[in-house]
């Protein structure tokens, strides 16, 4: 059989992309979320999340792909609304025109189709890779797409000025506004994370606060500072059967279950989560694996001891 009839790679477009399963059988899909970016130089970069695991697909079944790019640097990307695809938090700007950098867009797999931020879309995803939030550098650790919740920056003298990490059930907090801010930073929510506050109109000269990454839930945007650039928290990912993962209960409303199992029925066997592990752009891929693999033990389950 030939492998390039059932192995699709899928790359940043800006768009969802639909895959029809070609026939019965197990499914190895494997995404990354897009990272936060500051000009692609690592220290100053946050990275997004993988995920990967096995699912049973039949015939004829579809899938749509949404694959999230990385966010943009500082003062490139500066609005006051809108997303970056799939998620990303943008990064309002001060009235001196100057921004930080905006979130990257989380990666996921959905049995919805439709515009990327359709409320009945975003709860069919069955697996997700948080993105990166928008990123400082310098004297800070970064907000990284994570596993079962996304990666809080540290700065400890502004510690509650930047952003903060999504989890399962709900997006990152909104930061303390900077006593010469604009505006703070807001909230993330369900696949979307927060904006970046604005920094002040007199003083900024670059930057401002950064946007949170996208994920199962968003990270928070950092607030406006006097000037400079403050991260944004990253993105946390899901994998419907993965331990601690926390599904919703039914295709209308964002209503949680506190059960892994998502509503659909489909789970994943093996399924693995590894934070701040993709770099620029997101991707995804799915390949036919034939046979059924073997379920892999979590640190969550327990294991009873040898007998003496």
């Amino acid at each position: 059989m030939d492998t390039k009839e059932v192995t699709k790679t899928f790359t940043y477009t800006g768009k969802p992309e639909e895959y029809t399963v070609p026939r019965d059988g197990y499914y190895y899909i494997e995404m990354g979320g897009g990272a936060g970016y500051n000009g692609g130089t690592s220290n100053y970069d946050s990275n997004g999340a993988k995920t990967s695991g096995y699912v049973y697909l039949k015939a004829g079944e579809k899938l749509y792909f949404y694959v999230g790019g990385h966010g943009e640097k500082p003062n490139t990307n500066c609005r006051t609304s809108g997303y970056e695809f799939n998620g990303g938090g943008i990064a309002l700007p001060a009235k001196t025109g100057v921004c930080g950098a905006s979130g990257g867009g989380a990666t996921d797999v959905r049995l919805v189709g439709g515009s990327w931020d359709d409320t009945k879309s975003l709860i069919s995803r069955i697996m997700v890779a948080g993105a990166g939030g928008g990123p400082a550098g310098g004297q800070y650790t970064n907000g990284d797409g994570g596993g079962l919740s996304g990666v809080t920056p540290l700065f400890v003298t502004y510690q509650s000025n930047i952003g903060v990490r999504g989890t399962q059930r709900v997006g990152g907090t909104a930061p303390t506004k900077d006593s010469c801010a604009q505006s703070t930073g807001t909230v993330g929510s369900f696949g979307k994370g927060g904006y970046g506050g604005a920094s002040s109109a007199s003083n900024a000269d670059t930057g401002g606060g950064s946007g949170g990454g996208a994920g199962y839930y968003g990270g928070s945007g950092a607030s406006g500072l006097c000037n400079g650039t403050w991260p944004g928290g990253g993105g946390s990912s899901y994998i419907s059967g993965f331990a601690g993962s926390n599904s919703v209960k039914n295709n209308t409303t964002v209503t949680h279950t506190n059960d892994t199992l998502h509503y659909s029925g489909k789970y994943f066997i093996g399924g693995s989560m590894e934070s701040g592990v993709t770099s620029g752009n997101g991707y995804a891929k799915i390949s036919y694996v034939d046979v059924k693999p073997k379920k892999r033990n979590t640190c969550l389950l327990y294991t009873s001891p040898s007998p003496r």
